[in-house]
């Protein structure tokens, strides 16, 4: 295998510092002959010319002493010529350097002044989203500067969890007080007592996911604009809810599962016991650990919530976790 590595090289762009320098020098500096050859032969062919019509003039205007002798040939039309192509010459040659080394002054110059044109604008796009967003910022800051967090949902789910837990226990009562009885139990009583917990039981099941949503949205809230909800309602175990990812719920106990459904399922060698069981309806596997073989419970916990980040199709989603005595 033949790994190939390619690098772009600098291609020597000019920086607009060195390109304006350059600019005013140019401007700056006096104008350089650099057709001074051209020229040269030019101001040679014109004096020649010159010559020739001071001849044509002693002819016209002959004073005294003048002889033909003295003026020679005279021969214009050729020295003529040559003149008017040395000047065409020059005009060319003079017009091409001048044009080249504008270009090569110019040109850096232009490029330099639109890459900065179009960082500027690149600038003031990003300020512009900068701007928007702090008053965005400022719009969500004030509205939650005014306004109270509503915590109404979950007061009225916590007391409606508090309400059937009651009734679930008296009636837990009602089933110990016939099993206890010294007189004749009436089997249809227990069977009365035993629905009565079932539907509680799904009642409080449900109640406790309704409990759930609500403090998901609770702690959303508390991440946005309120983290001061944890310390304000510590009742409702929203910290501890946030860093478990959800998992732990406080006031659940092992009684509001149906203990006639339980199937043990799992007892490892350390005492930890397993059942298969419902909860709102639904199979689930409930798996119990002993506190005292915990050496760090919040560590405990940071394991769960790591656990129940990961998906995958062979790995059993974790629900919960609470405790109970």
């Amino acid at each position: 295998m033949v790994f190939h590595m390619i690098l772009f090289l600098d291609d020597g762009e000019v920086s607009l510092e060195d390109a304006i320098k350059n600019y005013k020098d140019w401007k700056g500096k006096p104008q350089q002959n650099d057709v001074k050859s051209v020229r040269q032969a030019t101001d040679d062919i014109s004096r020649k010319l010159a010559e020739e019509f001071l001849k044509i003039v002693k002819i016209l205007h002959p004073d005294e002493d003048f002889t033909p002798e003295d003026c020679g040939p005279v021969d214009i039309n050729p020295i003529a010529m040559q003149y008017s192509e040395a000047v065409a010459a020059e005009v060319q040659q003079s017009q091409e350097s001048d044009d080249s080394e504008e270009i090569e002054i110019l040109a850096p110059l232009i490029k330099c002044l639109k890459k900065e044109l179009l960082q500027e604008l690149t600038d003031i796009k990003q300020l512009r989203s900068r701007a928007e967003e702090c008053v965005r910022n400022q719009g969500d800051l004030e509205a939650s500067m005014s306004k109270e967090p509503d915590v109404s949902k979950i007061l009225e789910v916590r007391k409606n969890v508090k309400a059937l837990k009651s009734k679930f226990r008296h009636k837990l009562a009602d089933k110990k007080d016939l099993e206890e009885s010294d007189g004749t139990i009436d089997e249809n009583d227990i069977q009365q007592v035993e629905k009565d917990l079932a539907d509680l039981r799904e009642q409080l099941h449900g109640s406790l996911v309704e409990e759930k949503i609500a403090l998901e949205e609770l702690a959303v809230v508390a991440a946005d604009n309120f983290p001061e909800l944890s310390v304000q309602y510590p009742e409702f175990g929203l910290q501890k809810f946030i860093t478990s990812n959800g998992l732990v719920r406080q006031g659940w106990e092992l009684l509001y599962y149906s203990h006639g459904e339980m199937e043990k399922v799992v007892t490892s060698s350390q005492g930890e016991v397993a059942f298969v069981t419902k909860f709102n309806g639904k199979k689930c596997l409930l798996k119990e650990f002993s506190l005292e073989d915990i050496s760090d419970v919040e560590s405990f916990e940071a394991q769960a919530a790591a656990y129940s980040r990961v998906e995958h199709s062979n790995l059993m989603k974790l629900e919960a976790l609470f405790y109970d005595k």
